[in-house]
Protein backbone atom coordinates (compact mmCIF):
# COMPACT_ATOMS: atom_id res chain seq x y z
CA UNK A 1 0.00 0.00 0.00
CA UNK A 2 1.30 3.60 -1.00
CA UNK A 3 -0.07 6.61 0.64
CA UNK A 4 0.04 9.67 -1.57
CA UNK A 5 0.38 13.26 0.22
CA UNK A 6 0.27 16.16 -2.21
CA UNK A 7 -0.96 20.00 -2.07
CA UNK A 8 -2.62 21.33 -4.91
CA UNK A 9 -3.57 24.87 -6.72
CA UNK A 10 -4.55 26.81 -9.00
CA UNK A 11 -2.25 28.83 -11.33
CA UNK A 12 -3.67 31.98 -12.64
CA UNK A 13 -0.26 33.61 -13.78
CA UNK A 14 1.63 30.72 -15.35
CA UNK A 15 5.78 31.15 -15.19
CA UNK A 16 7.46 30.41 -18.22
CA UNK A 17 7.46 27.25 -19.50
CA UNK A 18 10.16 27.28 -22.51
CA UNK A 19 12.63 24.51 -22.22
CA UNK A 20 10.72 22.59 -19.32
CA UNK A 21 9.75 18.97 -21.28
CA UNK A 22 5.98 17.71 -20.69
CA UNK A 23 4.11 14.79 -20.68
CA UNK A 24 0.95 14.19 -22.27
CA UNK A 25 -1.26 12.95 -19.94
CA UNK A 26 -5.11 11.42 -21.09
CA UNK A 27 -7.43 10.43 -18.23
CA UNK A 28 -10.51 8.90 -17.64
CA UNK A 29 -11.97 7.02 -14.65
CA UNK A 30 -14.15 3.53 -15.01
CA UNK A 31 -15.90 1.29 -13.23
CA UNK A 32 -14.09 -2.11 -12.88
CA UNK A 33 -14.21 -5.13 -10.92
CA UNK A 34 -11.13 -7.00 -9.48
CA UNK A 35 -10.99 -10.75 -9.30
CA UNK A 36 -7.52 -13.65 -8.79
CA UNK A 37 -5.48 -10.43 -9.71
CA UNK A 38 -7.18 -9.93 -12.77
CA UNK A 39 -8.79 -6.34 -13.25
CA UNK A 40 -11.93 -6.35 -15.81
CA UNK A 41 -12.23 -3.10 -17.64
CA UNK A 42 -15.15 -2.63 -19.96
CA UNK A 43 -14.53 -6.53 -20.98
CA UNK A 44 -11.05 -6.14 -21.07
CA UNK A 45 -8.40 -8.72 -18.87
CA UNK A 46 -5.87 -6.65 -17.25
CA UNK A 47 -3.06 -9.01 -15.31
CA UNK A 48 -1.93 -7.19 -12.33
CA UNK A 49 1.05 -7.27 -9.65
CA UNK A 50 0.32 -8.85 -6.36
CA UNK A 51 0.70 -5.68 -4.22
CA UNK A 52 -2.09 -3.94 -6.39
CA UNK A 53 -6.29 -3.33 -4.74
CA UNK A 54 -9.06 -2.09 -6.43
CA UNK A 55 -9.80 0.30 -3.72
CA UNK A 56 -13.43 1.03 -5.00
CA UNK A 57 -15.56 0.14 -8.08
CA UNK A 58 -13.73 2.87 -10.03
CA UNK A 59 -9.93 2.83 -11.09
CA UNK A 60 -8.02 5.75 -13.11
CA UNK A 61 -6.84 5.17 -16.33
CA UNK A 62 -4.11 7.82 -17.43
CA UNK A 63 -2.21 7.01 -20.86
CA UNK A 64 1.24 8.74 -20.77
CA UNK A 65 2.12 10.44 -24.37
CA UNK A 66 0.33 7.63 -25.47
CA UNK A 67 2.99 5.29 -24.86
CA UNK A 68 2.08 3.36 -21.62
CA UNK A 69 -0.99 3.00 -19.22
CA UNK A 70 -0.99 3.90 -15.25
CA UNK A 71 -3.81 2.05 -13.94
CA UNK A 72 -4.21 3.71 -10.11
CA UNK A 73 -7.04 2.97 -7.51
CA UNK A 74 -7.11 5.79 -5.14
CA UNK A 75 -9.01 6.12 -1.06
CA UNK A 76 -9.67 9.31 0.40
CA UNK A 77 -9.38 12.70 -0.13
CA UNK A 78 -6.94 16.17 0.82
CA UNK A 79 -3.62 16.05 1.73
CA UNK A 80 -3.41 11.84 2.54
CA UNK A 81 -4.91 9.23 0.53
CA UNK A 82 -4.25 5.97 -0.08
CA UNK A 83 -3.27 4.47 -3.34
CA UNK A 84 -2.24 1.48 -4.83
CA UNK A 85 -0.94 1.74 -8.91
CA UNK A 86 0.90 -0.03 -11.71
CA UNK A 87 1.98 0.48 -15.14
CA UNK A 88 0.86 -1.83 -18.39
CA UNK A 89 1.16 -1.64 -22.36
CA UNK A 90 -2.58 -2.48 -22.89
CA UNK A 91 -3.82 -0.92 -26.71
CA UNK A 92 -7.18 -1.94 -26.03
CA UNK A 93 -6.95 -0.05 -22.76
CA UNK A 94 -5.52 3.11 -25.14
CA UNK A 95 -8.67 2.59 -27.60
CA UNK A 96 -10.94 3.09 -24.42
CA UNK A 97 -9.11 6.02 -23.30
CA UNK A 98 -9.40 7.58 -26.35
CA UNK A 99 -12.73 6.85 -27.19
CA UNK A 100 -13.88 8.58 -24.24
CA UNK A 101 -14.68 12.02 -24.93
CA UNK A 102 -15.08 13.37 -21.06
CA UNK A 103 -11.72 12.59 -20.52
CA UNK A 104 -9.24 14.66 -18.91
CA UNK A 105 -6.58 15.93 -21.40
CA UNK A 106 -3.50 17.79 -19.59
CA UNK A 107 0.16 18.50 -20.52
CA UNK A 108 2.34 18.08 -17.03
CA UNK A 109 5.23 19.97 -16.57
CA UNK A 110 7.82 18.42 -14.23
CA UNK A 111 9.14 21.72 -12.58
CA UNK A 112 11.38 19.70 -10.16
CA UNK A 113 11.10 15.91 -8.66
CA UNK A 114 8.76 17.02 -6.11
CA UNK A 115 6.65 19.61 -8.09
CA UNK A 116 4.56 19.81 -11.63
CA UNK A 117 2.13 21.80 -13.10
CA UNK A 118 -0.74 20.90 -15.32
CA UNK A 119 -2.29 22.53 -18.04
CA UNK A 120 -5.55 21.17 -19.05
CA UNK A 121 -6.82 21.02 -22.37
CA UNK A 122 -9.73 19.87 -24.12
CA UNK A 123 -12.92 20.92 -21.62
CA UNK A 124 -10.66 22.40 -19.12
CA UNK A 125 -8.99 24.43 -21.52
CA UNK A 126 -7.17 27.22 -19.89
CA UNK A 127 -6.69 25.75 -16.33
CA UNK A 128 -3.20 25.28 -14.71
CA UNK A 129 -3.02 23.07 -11.82
CA UNK A 130 -0.02 23.09 -9.71
CA UNK A 131 0.87 19.44 -7.56
CA UNK A 132 3.27 19.81 -4.81
CA UNK A 133 4.04 16.21 -3.58
CA UNK A 134 5.22 16.11 0.83
CA UNK A 135 7.53 13.26 1.64
CA UNK A 136 8.10 12.62 5.60
CA UNK A 137 11.92 14.15 3.90
CA UNK A 138 10.91 17.07 2.26
CA UNK A 139 8.52 19.50 2.26
CA UNK A 140 8.54 21.71 -1.34
CA UNK A 141 7.92 25.56 -0.86
CA UNK A 142 4.94 27.05 -2.72
CA UNK A 143 5.77 29.24 -5.67
CA UNK A 144 4.78 32.91 -5.18
CA UNK A 145 2.46 32.67 -8.67
CA UNK A 146 0.22 29.94 -7.14
CA UNK A 147 -2.92 30.75 -6.67
CA UNK A 148 -5.57 29.31 -4.15
CA UNK A 149 -5.29 25.91 -3.03
CA UNK A 150 -7.15 23.74 -3.69
CA UNK A 151 -6.08 20.76 -1.63
CA UNK A 152 -9.41 19.86 0.15
CA UNK A 153 -11.75 21.23 -2.51
CA UNK A 154 -13.43 17.92 -3.68
CA UNK A 155 -15.26 19.87 -6.41
CA UNK A 156 -11.49 20.09 -8.23
CA UNK A 157 -10.54 17.02 -8.01
CA UNK A 158 -9.51 15.11 -11.16
CA UNK A 159 -11.66 12.87 -10.90
CA UNK A 160 -15.14 15.22 -9.82
CA UNK A 161 -14.22 17.48 -12.69
CA UNK A 162 -13.82 14.45 -14.81
CA UNK A 163 -17.46 13.18 -14.39
CA UNK A 164 -19.05 17.23 -13.70
CA UNK A 165 -20.91 19.15 -16.04
CA UNK A 166 -17.80 21.15 -17.20
CA UNK A 167 -19.61 24.58 -17.21
CA UNK A 168 -20.44 23.39 -13.15
CA UNK A 169 -16.55 22.93 -12.96
CA UNK A 170 -15.49 26.50 -14.66
CA UNK A 171 -18.59 28.28 -12.11
CA UNK A 172 -17.08 27.00 -9.00
CA UNK A 173 -13.36 28.37 -10.37
CA UNK A 174 -14.74 31.76 -10.84
CA UNK A 175 -16.35 32.09 -8.12
CA UNK A 176 -13.09 30.49 -5.75
CA UNK A 177 -10.91 32.82 -7.66
CA UNK A 178 -12.94 36.28 -7.40
CA UNK A 179 -13.53 35.23 -3.46
CA UNK A 180 -9.80 35.13 -2.94
CA UNK A 181 -7.58 38.14 -2.20
CA UNK A 182 -4.40 36.99 -3.35
CA UNK A 183 -5.97 36.90 -6.82
CA UNK A 184 -7.70 40.38 -7.17
CA UNK A 185 -5.71 43.34 -8.57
Amino acid sequence: MGKEKERRFIVLDIPDLSGVDYSLIEQIYIECSLKDNTLNIRGESVRVPPHFRLLNDTARLRMIDKSHIEINSKRGQGIEREEYEFTCTVPELAAIIEDDDSRLIKKRYALSDSTVLDNFTNRYSGLSVLETEITEEYIPPVPDWAGPEITYDKTLSNYSMYMSDSDEIWEHIRRLTDDNPDTQT
